[in-house]
């Protein structure tokens, strides 16, 4: 763990934010982000899916100290075809509640609105407070509740929206357990751009200044 240094996993992540994430990490979660402390991975020994625990130090956002995020796979293959196999499908994915303190909530914007009164009479507008919801990488961890194991019918758009959904939530997932926690130290200090380039960084002492 790099417990110790801090900012670190919100900096990883913020490197990271498009390739790996797929932009999800908006700037209203950098704030609550910066009390997370590590992420881990488990896996079954059955091999049919893992779980990433993400890792919070006590903060004024939520009481939680752990969030975890499960998936579901299904590992099989044709043993007459096993060159035909893509790779492990995902079936379903679950989230957890988060204990969200009064307030603190970053996917619920209230906002006042007037709302004129109704009918003929003259009245006066009131204020009223709406909810609205909007985009934070916290939503990870409410995935569509769909399994994708059920007899379904596709042609239902609904669905056929929950899968999509639940396949971009899968390759998150999938990113977070083999991008970013294994090379999270490359993301905070920027570098997993570079890996597979050796760099000569002599070029820098070179003596362009004298070229002139």
């Amino acid at each position: 763990g790099f417990q110790g240094i801090h900012r670190f996993w919100l900096t990883g992540c913020q490197n990271c934010n498009e390739t790996v994430i797929n932009g999800m990490m908006e700037q209203i979660d950098e704030p609550i982000l910066k009390h997370r402390q590590d992420v881990t991975v488990s896996m079954p020994e059955t091999n049919t899916g893992f779980s990433l625990t993400f890792h919070f130090s006590p903060n004024e956002f939520f009481s939680n100290t752990v969030l975890t995020k499960e998936y579901t796979l299904r590992n099989d293959y044709d043993k007459e075809d096993p060159l035909e196999f893509e790779g492990p499908e995902i079936i379903k994915a679950k989230g957890c509640k988060i204990d969200w303190k009064s307030g603190k909530n970053p996917g619920v914007k209230i906002i006042q609105k007037k709302q004129k009164p109704k009918g003929k009479g003259k009245g006066v507008a009131k204020m009223v407070t709406k909810e609205e919801k909007r985009d934070t990488f916290f939503t990870f961890f409410t995935p569509p509740d769909v399994s994708l194991d059920e007899k379904r019918d596709n042609d239902d758009d609904e669905v056929g929206e929950a899968v999509a959904l639940l396949n971009e939530d899968f390759d998150i997932g999938l990113n977070i357990k083999e991008k970013l926690i294994t090379k999270a130290v490359l993301y905070f200090t920027g570098e997993a751009d570079d890996i597979d380039i050796d760099e000569d960084f002599d070029d820098m002492d070179s003596d362009e200044d004298d070229e002139e």
